[in-house]
This record gives structure tokens, C-alpha cells and sequence, in this order.
């Protein structure tokens, strides 16, 4: 504030100075938390669908990958919460080191999150996709997840439900496939345990039966 004196035409100047460091820190983590899970870094649900509406809205297609985290249950059952709210972050982070700094990464819900990218060649959509496995492996190899991922492309009819829906399904056709492909495995395994038996039955009896001759 600026004043000049009456009498002798003294110019009074005074300066208040006021630090706005922790009030704009705080608004900056208000603005966070108002769009970004806690717990993982990951953008809300509403914040993700917002984006999708918009690139619907623009006419600008888009790729939606749906990821669930098989085995998650099974952390929590066995190490507790703390362990499994390490791996939502470890998974989190993983999705995020693989996409592009404007592609969206958002948490919708447990351990499920969607990934919303430009539009994606089915084959650029399969490396990312392949991507996410290896570096999930990597990163979370000791708790045995793993996840399955749903692929949809979006079309000019779309909703964002529509999308999400397909997504989602797609999601469950590859957790399917993956338990199809596990319980193959088993089975072989189980063959070729059976044939190892047989194998030690028959090298057992062999020289007896010659004693015998």
C-alpha cells in the first residue's frame, strides 16, 4: 500500500509479503486426490470414463485394455492386505511404464483397472499386451499374478459403456483361455508322471523276471 504524507509530502510505501508455498501444495494435493487413486497412482473411474467420453465425443478413436489380476486373492489370503496393496501398486506402476504419458491408466475397483490408449493396430495392441505379461512376470514373479487382458477397439457407434462391456468380455474370454491352457499343462504333467511311474514298475520287474526264466 502506497500513501503520501499530508504535511510534508512523504511517500509511505508498505509491503506485505506472504508465502503461498503450503496453501498451493495443498491445492495441488487436493487436486490429486480428487482424480488419482491412493492407493496405486492410477486415475478414478469417473476420471477415466470422462476421457473416453471425450474422445468419443471428438471423434477420435481409441483402444481399451480391461485387466484382472489372477491369483490376487490368494496374496491377500496368504502374506495379508499390505502385501496385496503392493502388488496393486507394483501392478499399477507396471501399466504405467508401458504406455504413453498422455494414454490414460485408471483402478476400476479391487484389482481391476483399464487402460485407454490412441488407437492401437490389433498387432500394436498384442505387443502391449505382451508387454504387460513380461514386465507383470518381473515385477511380480514371487506372488504368482498374473494378468488377463481384454482387448477392444472402439467404433463410431460406441458408447463408453459399450466399450467398456466388450473389454470386459474380452477379458474374460482370455481368462478362460489361460485356464484352459493351465489345466492342459496339468494334465500332460499328470501323463507324464503316470509314464515315469510305469517306466520304474517295469525296469523293477525285468530282472526278476529273467531270474526266474
Amino acid at each position: 500500500l502506497a500513501g503520501v504524507g499530508a504535511a510534508d509530502d512523504t511517500t509511505v510505501i508498505i509491503v506485505t509479503l506472504e508465502d503461498v508455498t503450503a496453501r498451493v501444495q495443498a491445492e495441488a494435493e487436493l487436486r490429486r486426490r480428487a482424480t488419482e487413486d491412493a492407493l496405486t497412482g492410477a486415475l478414478h473411474r469417473d476420471v477415466v470414463e470422462q476421457i473416453m467420453e471425450e474422445r468419443l465425443a471428438e471423434g477420435r478413436g481409441m483402444t481399451v485394455l480391461y485387466c484382472d489380476l489372477d491369483g490376487f486373492k490368494s496374496v491377500n489370503d496368504t502374506w495379508g492386505h499390505e502385501k496385496g496393496d503392493e502388488v496393486l501398486a507394483a501392478f499399477a506402476g507396471v501399466l504405467r511404464s508401458v504406455v504413453r504419458h498422455e494414454d490414460a491408466v485408471g483402478r476400476w475397483g479391487g484389482d481391476e483397472f483399464v487402460v485407454v490408449t490412441e488407437d492401437l493396430a490389433p498387432a500394436a495392441a498384442d505387443r502391449l499386451v505382451e508387454r504387460i505379461r513380461d514386465r507383470t512376470a518381473q515385477s511380480l514373479e514371487a506372488t504368482g499374478v498374473r494378468p488377463s487382458i481384454g482387448v477392444a477397439h472402439s467404433h463410431p457407434a460406441d458408447t463408453v459403456a459399450s466399450l467398456l462391456r466388450r473389454a470386459d468380455q474380452a477379458m474374460y474370454r482370455d481368462k478362460d483361455a489361460s485356464r484352459d491352457k493351465d489345466a492342459g499343462r496339468d494334465k500332460e504333467a499328470g501323463r507324464d508322471k503316470e509314464a515315469g511311474r510305469g517306466n520304474h514298475a517295469g525296469g523293477a520287474g525285468g530282472p526278476e523276471s529273467s531270474g526266474l526264466s
